[in-house]
C-alpha cells in the first residue's frame, strides 16, 4: 500500500511541477513541462490500471524512465538558465 501511494504521490507530483513549469515560461521550458505533464499523468494511468502489480510486469511500458530524463531535462535547463542569470548580472554590474 505505501508503495501505491508513493507512485500516486510521484506522478501527481511531476504533474503539478510540470504544469507550473508550463504556466512559467519566463524559464524558457514549455515544451519540456509538456512533456512533463503528459509522462507524468500517462505514468499515473498505467499505475492506476495495473494496480497492484507494476505495469511492467502488466506487459506496458515502464514510463519511470522517461519521467527520469524529464526531470534530467529540467535539472539541466534550471543549471543553464542560472548561469546565463549570473553572466547577464556580471555583464550589467558597473566597475568601480
Amino acid at each position: 500500500m505505501i508503495v501505491v501511494l508513493v507512485y500516486l504521490g510521484a506522478a501527481t507530483g511531476i504533474i503539478k511541477g510540470a504544469d507550473n513549469l508550463t504556466l512559467a515560461l519566463v524559464f524558457a521550458i514549455g515544451p519540456v513541462a509538456i512533456i512533463g505533464v503528459v509522462s507524468a499523468a500517462a505514468l499515473l494511468a498505467f499505475n492506476l490500471y495495473t494496480f497492484p502489480y507494476i505495469p511492467a510486469d502488466s506487459g506496458l511500458v515502464d514510463l519511470g524512465p522517461i519521467t527520469g530524463l524529464w526531470w534530467l531535462a529540467v535539472i539541466v535547463q534550471f543549471f543553464r538558465l542560472e548561469r546565463k542569470a549570473r553572466v547577464v548580472a556580471k555583464s550589467a554590474a558597473p566597475s568601480a
